[in-house]
């Protein structure tokens, strides 16, 4: 219980200091470009303090080139937390697609991912979705990382989901590389992840957040890998099929 409240109280004090930060940052940056440039930036400062504060203790693997290249690209992931999106703004500062019905309105989650200039989609909505990747071919062409989870939704970590292919196309449109990265979660509390603790780090169905948050702050640790694939050109006449079917046997592949 002590563990908690002091992980509560340390919540509370960085969430209010960096919705102050990202409030202001929105408030004097009129450029978009620029704007969510620095929210980016913001957003992954956060991210590593608030993974700290968890006691998640991320291990990057093949990235190292990534980071440091001056060139954007469109991140591609398979998706088993909410904590994902930390994990990985924590290393590459982006921009997230994130899901209206899982992360828009979710306390905590939901807040920073908007401040930190995510887009938020209906992945059950055609209609918007002409709209939503000329949206993300915008931030590609501004030279802007962006970062979606193509399975659509998390998964119980059995295996990685069916990649679904419209929103890779602004990789294509854009030309811009595209980066399959993989997420492997290692350890909690000092085990092995496996089907008896895996809930308290897994995310999925129809879990009640806040109560797997909860349950969340009461870890002492948990390890995770953030593993670099081969990056995939888009710039060779290559089809949204066949980019889709290389990211998923890349991710399907380190993932096992």
């Amino acid at each position: 219980m002590a563990r908690k409240l002091i992980k509560i109280c340390l919540l509370s004090l960085l969430v209010s200091f960096s919705v102050l930060v990202a409030s202001l940052t929105d408030l004097l940056l009129q450029d978009r470009k620029r704007k969510l440039f620095y929210l980016s930036r913001i957003t992954s400062l956060f991210s590593k303090a608030l993974l700290k504060i968890l006691g998640v203790r991320v291990y990057v693997k093949n990235l190292e080139n990534s980071v440091k290249s001056d060139n954007n690209h469109l991140i591609v992931s398979n998706h088993l937390s909410y904590i994902d999106i930390f994990v990985i703004s924590s290393v590459i500062p982006s921009i997230f697609v994130a899901s209206i019905d899982e992360v828009r309105d979710k306390f905590l989650l939901g807040r920073m991912a908007k401040l930190g200039g995510s887009i938020f989609v209906d992945r059950r909505s055609r209609a918007r979705l002409s709209e939503e990747i000329d949206t993300i071919s915008e931030l590609l062409k501004d030279g802007l990382s962006v970062v979606l989870f193509p399975e659509g939704t998390t998964s119980n970590g059995d295996g990685v989901l069916s990649f679904k292919a419209p929103f890779l196309t602004p990789a294509i449109k854009t030309k811009t590389a595209i980066l399959p990265v993989c997420l492997r979660y290692r350890g909690i509390n000092g085990e092995g992840v496996n089907p008896d603790n895996r809930d308290f780090v897994f995310y999925y169905g129809d879990m009640d957040f806040f109560g797997h948050f909860v349950e969340l702050l009461s870890l002492s640790s948990i390890d995770v890998e953030l593993i670099g694939l081969e990056n995939i050109r888009v710039d060779s006449g290559i089809s949204r099929k066949e980019v889709t079917k290389l990211a998923f046997d890349f991710i399907k592949l380190a993932y096992h």
